[in-house]
């Protein structure tokens, strides 16, 4: 989102539908990574290259738009 939407929300302004619903799946993705990962190291991974990015890193890709990228590496880590 842009530095003018997260001042908007900063100022209490509701967030309008398409903002609530990126914010839910950043959401549901802090939470899922804090149960692989967890809630210390999901900084560092968030920072760090990943060739299951092809490179970028999970931040660049979230960034992009992208948070459904994400959820295969975090599915394909967890035990069965």
């Amino acid at each position: 989102m842009s530095v003018r939407t997260l001042a908007t929300l900063e100022a209490g302004a509701p967030p309008t539908e398409a903002v609530g619903r990126r914010l839910t799946k950043l959401d549901r993705l802090a939470k899922a990574l804090s149960e692989v990962i967890g809630k210390a190291a999901i900084g560092k991974w968030l920072l760090k290259p990943n060739t299951a990015f092809g490179g970028l890193t999970a931040a660049e890709v979230v960034a992009r738009g992208e948070t459904d990228r994400i959820w295969e590496p975090i599915f394909c880590s967890v035990p069965a």
